[in-house]
């Protein structure tokens, strides 16, 4: 799949601008070229914040003793994709360490406290996508307790993305989300088998089609978007497909799907207002969200794995996201009018 880097940029700009146009006309979410893939991005150049929190307040729920990366990487990078604010609500032993890492996150140390459920509800309201997942753990405690709390989500109807260890909650759990749309599943390849099994009671076997195998898990679990990581990404919500192709790193360093978390995280939340004001199609906020995230986060590892090569970590290619951020949004408003 082509992407706009270097003299392309100046070749693609009509058609892309053409083709964007159409597709915002058509509603066809299917994304097999790179032109119908940018689409996912033009919400970050066409919001006009007024206000702090405009652009996005995104929560992420996890952090534990043992791993306190997962979560700055997730809150960091939905900050710089382009969030006003993000919080993390973690265990009390990660908040210091985390707080260490970057001053611009809001660190709350709430998870297995006496009192965390009422103390979410402080936040919630407050909150325009939830993330969860990212290095919470899988201690039955700290399960339960995230149990309780994604139902909490639900009620106020909050946009959710689940990754890591909050899929391995769903393969236990499947019904927390089924049925609620408004939703985004991000498991890679290995943790889709499981998913899969969980959603519709059946194995996923080496012969099944990929594609299908993720839209009839979708449709099982209601509709939920659910966007598997790979050699592709796939995202669908058994509706609407779409294949993102766009080159990322030749090196699969720890830590890139919490990146993808938190630009997806953001996305979600422009998105999801965006469904608030009617502007686009009721029920594709995930979907789009993570066409959006996944091409970002694939252009970020593609430029930081050309700089770093072998030595690339997921700390350079946060150190990457401003640039990108950057250079490619202003494409995007050289594209869309």
């Amino acid at each position: 799949m082509a992407c706009l880097i270097g003299s392309e940029e100046d070749e693609l700009v009509g058609s892309v601008n053409k083709y964007c146009l159409d597709l915002l006309h058509s509603g066809d979410l299917l994304t097999h070229s790179p032109y119908g893939s940018l689409y996912g991005l033009q919400t970050a150049t066409q919001f006009n914040p007024q206000h702090k929190g405009d652009s996005g307040l995104v929560g992420v729920v996890g952090g534990s003793e043992d791993y306190t990366g997962a979560p700055y990487f997730t809150g960091v990078s939905a900050l710089k994709a382009g969030a006003d604010l993000s919080h993390i609500f973690c265990v009390p032993a990660a908040a210091p360490v985390i707080k260490s890492y970057n001053p611009d996150l809001i660190v709350h140390p709430l998870l297995g406290t006496p009192d965390s459920i009422s103390e979410f509800d402080k936040w919630v309201d407050r909150l325009t996508s939830i993330v969860v997942g990212p290095g919470l753990g899988r201690t039955q405690e700290r399960l339960d307790e995230v149990k309780v709390l994604i139902s909490s989500f639900r009620d106020r109807k909050k946009a959710l993305l689940i990754d890591a260890d909050g899929l391995f909650l769903l393969c236990k759990y499947p019904d927390l989300i089924r049925n609620y749309s408004p939703t985004l599943l991000t498991p890679n390849r290995r943790e889709f088998k499981y998913l899969y099994k969980s959603a519709t009671g059946e194995e996923l076997t080496l012969e099944a089609d990929l594609v299908k195998s993720i839209e009839q898990a979708a449709n099982s679990l209601g509709n939920v978007t659910i966007l598997c990581k790979g050699p592709v990404d796939i995202i669908t919500n058994g509706k609407h497909t779409a294949i993102i192709e766009t080159p990322g790193s030749i090196k699969r360093c720890g830590g890139q799907g919490d990146i993808l978390a938190g630009v997806c995280g953001a996305f979600l939340s422009w998105y999801t207002a965006r469904e608030s004001a009617g502007v686009c199609e009721a029920g594709v906020a995930p979907v789009m969200a993570g066409i959006g995230g996944s091409i970002l986060t694939r252009m970020v590892a593609r430029d930081a794995g050309r700089k770093y090569g072998a030595s690339l970590t997921t700390t350079s290619m946060v150190g990457e996201l401003p640039r990108v951020v950057s250079t490619y949004f202003s494409i995007l408003k050289r594209i869309i009018k």
